[in-house]
C-alpha cells in the first residue's frame, strides 16, 4: 500500500458534486409542463432534459465509482489542499449561465457559447477544432429538430430582433 493512501483518498468530490447536480437537474426536468396534445408523443419537452441529465448522471456516477473501487495501492496520497473544487464550480456556473442563455438567445446560439466555453475551461486550446464542433453540433441538431417539426424557441432577444419563425 502506498504510504498515506487511505479510503478517503478514493472519494472524487467533483464527480459526487456533478452527480448531485445532475440528479437535481433530472428532478427539475420532471417539473416541465407537457401540453395535452404532446403527451402521447415519443419526443416531448422532457425528452432532451431527461436524456442529457441521464447521461450526465450516469457518467458522473461511473467516474465516482471508478475512483472508489480502484485498489488502494493505485491511489496516490492526497491532502485537502490538493482537492480541486474550482473546475467543478466553474462547470456548474457555466451550466447555470447556459440554462439562462437558452431563454435569451435560444438553443442554437446558447449551445454554441456553452460548448466553446466548456471546451476552453476544460483545457482545449485547438481553437479551430473547438469552434468547428461548437458551431456544427448545435446547428446540425437544430436543423434535425426543425426537420422533425420540433419548434425551438429562438430566445427572447433573437425574437425581438425579428429573426423568429
Amino acid at each position: 500500500m502506498t504510504p498515506g493512501a487511505s479510503l478517503s483518498n478514493r472519494v472524487n468530490p467533483a464527480a459526487i458534486g456533478l452527480s448531485l447536480f445532475f440528479a437535481t437537474y433530472l428532478w427539475f426536468a420532471t417539473q416541465i409542463h407537457i401540453d395535452l396534445w404532446s403527451m402521447d408523443g415519443f419526443f416531448t419537452a422532457r425528452s432532451f432534459p431527461f436524456f442529457a441529465g441521464g447521461l450526465g448522471l450516469i457518467s458522473s456516477v461511473l467516474i465516482a465509482g471508478l475512483a472508489y473501487f480502484r485498489p488502494l495501492e493505485s491511489v496516490p496520497p492526497t491532502s485537502t489542499e490538493s482537492l480541486r473544487y474550482l473546475p467543478l464550480l466553474r462547470m456548474v456556473l457555466l451550466i447555470s449561465i447556459y440554462i439562462t442563455l437558452i431563454d435569451l438567445l435560444g438553443f442554437v446560439l446558447s449551445s454554441i457559447v456553452f460548448i466553446a466555453a466548456a471546451g476552453w475551461l476544460s483545457g482545449t486550446r485547438h481553437y479551430f477544432l473547438l469552434l468547428t464542433v461548437a458551431v456544427t453540433v448545435p446547428v446540425l441538431l437544430g436543423f434535425i429538430l426543425s426537420l422533425l417539426g420540433i419548434y425551438l424557441d429562438p430566445g427572447s432577444i433573437i425574437g425581438q430582433l425579428g429573426f423568429s419563425r
